[in-house]
């Protein structure tokens, strides 16, 4: 008899369908399959979680796949009033531990352990100790990379680079995770080379990507050369905050001096929130939203995306700007790994501001370039849906843990 191999995966987080825990609940969601078993814990969740707590569900695809999947997702403290006197029990990290302790505790040998960011050293040596293999999940560049970076930009823009909330300790904490990492998921080069920089093996590193739901890849642009009056528009997605490039982002439009909209979708962050609104006070045309749930509407009205990121692993908002058919502005954090420059988009250093200028007013101007970009980065999307990472991905494991995998190994 064949067993299910087990891959069980920790965020400790309160889980809700997006943001990274959106990203965890897809990866292991398409992981499962006839003889292996994938799920996620995490430290509580919340309605919009509840398909992936069924113990079986079905999933088809627009390719006409019908992928089966278990129960994807469990609860270190279950929901409702349970919950509610755990919050008053434990303070700070408290719950991240506790979560910790229930998920050492569920795992049986010959399980391969998928640690996701917040899980402490603690639990990295406990697993280590009991003899589990433990693949990491990086979603930014390594602290060490993402905590320089923004230490000078804070410093050359008049900021107390402190205020960022990157410590030596989160450092110190997280190379102590990585090295006790048998492999590492990387989704972008830049997170890679941050991994190697640090001087981790390079041995350690499976290259990945993030991507998108087939459901968010948007019919094909047909209205090129049909605007009327409408104006050109670009979008901002994502936090509005010094990591995401805005204030570069800010002074390369001035400079370009385009009559073209530019729409900023994201909450705002403090340091930033006087110089976008005094953007917005000098050139109307610069307008803001806060967060949104469904941002389909959003990229299907745009023309170009843009994202002038400092720091990133590889953006979410850069696949649905692929599925959305959208020719791509931003920088090589920004790229995430998946926009190839003078192809799906353009790709420039986001200090380059009189660089980001130009490329600004011709992306602005020639509707051909715009038409050009379009067609390569919707023709490009269909590779990043989620079953397609986690089968690139599920291939990579099993490359690196030949072992794990074979159904004749013991159990």
């Amino acid at each position: 008899m064949v067993h299910s191999r087990r891959i069980r995966a920790l965020y400790p987080n309160f889980f809700g369908d997006n943001l990274i825990a959106y990203v965890a609940l897809r990866i292991l969601l398409y992981f499962n399959g006839p003889d292996i078993r994938a799920d996620v814990m995490g430290i509580c969740s919340e309605d919009s979680v509840r398909d992936f707590k069924k113990k079986k569900r079905r999933e088809t695809h627009s390719s006409g796949s019908d992928h089966r999947a278990f129960r994807v997702y469990r609860d270190a403290i279950p929901p409702g009033i349970i919950w509610s006197i755990a919050r008053r029990i434990f303070k700070g990290e408290s719950l991240e531990r506790f979560a910790e302790f229930r998920f050492l505790a569920s795992l049986r040998p010959g399980d391969l352990v998928y640690a996701w960011p917040s899980a402490s050293v603690w639990l990295y040596r406990k697993l280590k100790e009991r003899g589990y293999t433990v693949v990491s999940e990086r979603i930014n560049t390594l602290v060490m990379s993402s905590k320089r970076i923004l230490d000078a930009e804070y410093e050359a823009i008049g900021l107390p680079p402190a205020s960022h909330g990157l410590t030596t300790g989160a450092v110190d904490d997280e190379l102590a995770c990585m090295n006790l990492s048998d492999y590492i998921f990387s989704p972008s080069p830049a997170v890679t080379e941050s991994i190697v920089t640090a001087g981790i093996p390079r041995t350690k590193v499976l290259e990945s990507s993030y991507g998108l739901r087939d459901t968010e890849i948007l019919p094909p642009r047909v209205d090129f050369g049909e605007r009327g009056d409408k104006p050109v528009t670009a979008i901002f997605v994502g936090s509005v905050c010094v990591r995401k490039g805005i204030h570069l982002l800010l002074e390369a439009w001035d400079r370009s001096g385009v009559t073209a909209k530019l729409t900023v979708i994201g909450r705002v962050s403090p340091e930033v929130a006087d110089m976008l609104a005094a953007a917005m006070s000098k050139n109307p045309n610069i307008t803001h939203h806060d967060f949104m749930s469904d941002l389909k509407p959003v990229y299907a009205a745009a023309d170009f995306f843009i994202l002038p990121s400092l720091e990133e692993g590889s953006p979410l908002v850069t696949y649905l700007a692929l599925g959305a058919s959208l020719p791509l502005l931003v920088s090589p954090m920004g790229a995430g790994g998946v926009i190839e420059d003078g192809k799906e988009g353009m790709v420039i250093d986001p200090h380059d501001i009189d660089g980001f200028a130009q490329a600004i007013k011709l992306l602005v101007s020639d509707e051909s370039i715009r038409r050009r970009m379009s067609a390569a980065s919707g023709a490009k999307a269909p590779a990043y849906t989620w079953d397609k990472v986690a089968l690139r991905r599920l291939e990579a494991l099993k490359g690196a843990c030949p072992g794990h995998f074979d159904p004749k190994a013991k159990r």
